[in-house]
């Protein structure tokens, strides 16, 4: 008897130290799910369901105003056989205890293992302040293709949005040899200020998804120093993250990229939903990539999004592409990211782009940096690593723009007037010297020079040999220098060069000929000379 009596005080006292020290940690009310009235046994055993119990203590802790419903360390894990409701509470947290996420070798993390065949494990919608922290959630059914993790818009009132809602330090993953997944691991649609943070995400469809849709919307997502992971043949990745809201942070994660599809799994995918502004991808490491892959490790449409300092690393023979923008992405700047092991840096697919500057990246085993993407931005500025600016499409800057280096314009530049501007060559120092640009309504190239007549009075003049390839139109001015001759043109341009006829031996004569550029880029791309002005632009004038 006194044996007895004295196991059951360990016992109590173990239980009361872990439910203080968890009162400690947390400053609110805790409920020990293992502890008298909920009496969950965590035992591991798949006839068992805790489903029951683990309600019950989330219900009080949301009757009390919020709390700490604890799982404390156990040898086995808690079975869940349905879904664990917690739609609409507020403050409350369903924690381990605070041990950290250890790692992939060794999860020292209470386990919640669901067997359900319906989603989700947990039901989050519209909840206030819930967090979830310190657990391993897993599934075992192979064929589960639900939600997991589903913080998304409540169908019943009162529904509101998902708010400050908090997931760190645990483990979500599916079996590893499932033939499906779960799809997704984490929803965000129709959140608002959530932050997920210091997690692995393991074998599923999709990882974490924000906007369910085109015209949703999941707002202040903090996505933060998780590791993203799933490894060898088994592994069933569509997207790791999948459709970014606005003023999304992306930061410090890690993408271990083992797989075996051509095209899966995409570490980032912005999708069609994109990115709507303010967002972030910063700090990634993106490694790993199987040598069969062909898609893009960052793609999607993508407002207002600043991407920097990420290591975005293929296989050497991998046909991958960095970073792919869609067609109406805008006001991206991607800047001091490290590529290598690619078959391109960039893709701007569609065309169409607007805004996009890049600028102090690092290549490695990547195409040279002209011909390290396919398609080209509508508008924008794109700098590379050796400071050679480039321009694309209609460019339209206010004020000053100053480009420390050669720039290249890959469109149409309109302007009202232009000149070059240098360093006076009487007084460098202390004075410019401006000339005008020459202007003309047609696409017109200018050559000249002075050429030396022969005892005949006759001179053959040389053009470039590509003259005639990219001139039609021509047209001819002779001047003779130092005494009057009648000098003309004796043969018109033809193999790249005319001849020279009429003046005197030994006379030089100061010739100029024109052309109309044909080339295929001119024959796409004729200046209209006179047009109306858009009807936003009528009635007014440019300043003068």
């Amino acid at each position: 008897m006194a044996k007895s009596i004295l196991k059951t005080c360990i016992l109590t006292t173990c239980v009361l130290l872990t439910s203080l020290s968890v009162s400690a940690q947390t400053g609110q009310p805790y409920y020990n799910v293992m502890a008298p009235p909920y009496n969950a046994t965590c035992n591991g055993n798949p006839a068992s369901d805790d489903t029951g119990a683990i309600q019950h203590a989330l219900n009080d802790a949301n009757a009390a105003g919020g709390g700490a419903v604890l799982i404390p360390v156990t040898s086995g894990a808690c079975i869940i056989q349905s879904s664990l409701n917690l739609d609409h509470f507020s403050g409350v947290s369903l924690t381990g205890p605070r041990a950290g996420n250890t790692g992939l070798s060794s999860r020292a993390n209470p386990m919640l293992l669901f067997t359900g065949t319906a989603s989700p494990l947990l039901s989050m919608k519209s909840t206030l302040g819930v967090s979830i922290k310190n657990l391993t959630l897993q599934y075992n059914n192979p064929s589960f293709s639900g939600t997991f993790i589903d913080l998304s818009h409540a169908s019943t009132p009162p529904m509101n949005d998902s708010d400050m809602d908090y997931i760190a330090d645990c483990t979500v993953q599916g079996t590893g040899n499932a033939v499906s997944g779960a799809n997704p691991l984490v929803s965000l649609d129709k959140t608002i200020d959530v932050t997920i943070e210091r997690n692995i995400f393991e074998w599923a469809t999709n990882g974490i998804v924000g906007p369910a849709a085109s015209g949703s919307y999941s707002n202040v997502v903090r996505i933060r120093d998780n590791l993203f992971s799933g490894y060898g043949t088994n592994s069933i990745w569509g997207n790791m993250i999948l459709n970014l809201g606005t003023a999304w942070i992306i930061e410090g994660n890690t993408f271990e990229m083992d797989g075996a599809s051509p095209d899966q799994p995409i570490p980032i995918n912005a999708n069609s939903v994109g990115c709507l502004g303010g967002c972030q991808i910063t700090g990634n490491w993106i490694g790993d990539v199987h040598s069969q892959f062909r898609g893009a490790l960052i793609t999607g449409h993508f407002q207002g999004t600043s991407m920097t300092g990420n290591l975005i690393s293929g296989a050497v023979s991998t046909a991958a592409t960095g970073i792919l923008l869609g067609s109406d992405s805008a006001g991206v700047s991607i800047t001091g990211n490290d590529f290598s092991g690619l078959a391109s840096a960039f893709n701007f697919f569609g065309g169409g782009q607007s805004n996009i500057v890049i600028s102090g990246n690092q290549y490695s085993a990547v195409s040279a940096f002209s011909t390290s993407w396919s398609g080209a931005p509508a508008s924008g500025i794109v700098t590379d690593n050796s400071g050679q600016t480039l321009v694309y499409g209609p460019a339209q800057f206010t004020g000053q723009v100053v480009f420390d280096n050669s720039a290249i314009f890959l469109g149409t530049i309109y302007k009202p007037a232009g000149s070059f501007r240098i360093d006076h060559p009487l007084d460098p120092a202390n004075k410019y010297l401006s000339h005008s640009f020459v202007e003309s309504p047609d696409m017109m190239n200018i050559y000249n020079g002075v050429v030396l007549l022969d005892s005949r009075g006759r001179a053959e003049v040389k053009l470039p040999n590509y003259f005639e390839a990219l001139n039609q139109d021509f047209r001819y001015q002779l001047t003779s220098i130092g005494t009057f001759a009648p000098v003309y043109v004796a043969q018109k341009i033809k193999g790249n060069s005319f001849r020279i006829a009429g003046g005197k031996p030994g006379m030089e004569v100061s010739w100029q000929v024109t052309g109309i550029r044909h080339d295929a880029y001119a024959n796409a791309h004729r200046i209209v000379v006179e047009e109306d002005k858009p009807a936003k632009e009528k009635g007014h004038s440019r300043p003068e």
